[in-house]
């Protein structure tokens, strides 16, 4: 299951990666449902990435801020 659109993450001068919603720049949070684990706003309540499992979230999100860390400038 995919990372959405409205995700994105923002680099540190200490080489951390926050992941945050484009739409309002508020820090992402994790939250469950009964088939799904996610990554969600709480100050717009969008959807930014939803996986069957925390494993496949925490794989996909290593890949990802990875990526981000080796392309990134920090903030």
């Amino acid at each position: 299951m995919p990372i959405h659109g409205l995700l994105m993450g923002v680099l540190d001068a200490y080489g951390h990666v926050t992941l945050m919603c484009r739409d309002c720049n508020t820090p992402a949070e994790d939250a469950k449902t009964a088939e799904t684990i996610l990554k969600v706003c709480p100050q717009c309540g969008m959807p930014l990435g939803e996986w069957a499992t925390e494993t496949e979230r925490n794989l996909e999100l290593r890949r990802w801020a990875a990526r981000i860390k080796r392309t990134a400038r920090p903030k």
